[in-house]
């Protein structure tokens, strides 16, 4: 049995432009890596008030940026690093951490 997700028109546009204003027209897809941060209900100890107990130890941001170092140095023609989560919190305190 197979699902797929379909999004609605309305969602679609909405997604379309959000992109748009968030991403540069001239970022290069093959000189971007991607660092999805998982965080919030994922994390044992999380303090979610109505949530299922974490499912996993979450690595500290450091570790995420230290894995970031070394493919850089694996790849340096990486030009590009898009961090997402669904925690704002965890970009922001990524990029404190690369300060």
């Amino acid at each position: 049995l197979a699902y797929y997700f379909r999004v609605k028109p309305w969602l679609r546009k909405e997604i379309d432009e959000r992109l748009r204003r968030n991403i540069p027209l001239d970022l290069n897809p093959q000189r971007t890596i991607g660092v999805p941060i998982r965080r919030s209900d994922k994390c044992r100890r999380h303090a979610i008030e109505g949530s299922a107990p974490g499912e996993m130890e979450c690595p500290p941001l450091e570790e995420y940026l230290k894995k970031v170092k070394e493919f850089l140095e694996f790849d340096p023609r990486i030009e590009n690093v898009i961090v997402t989560s669904e925690d704002k919190s965890a970009c922001d305190e990524f990029l404190e951490v690369l300060r």
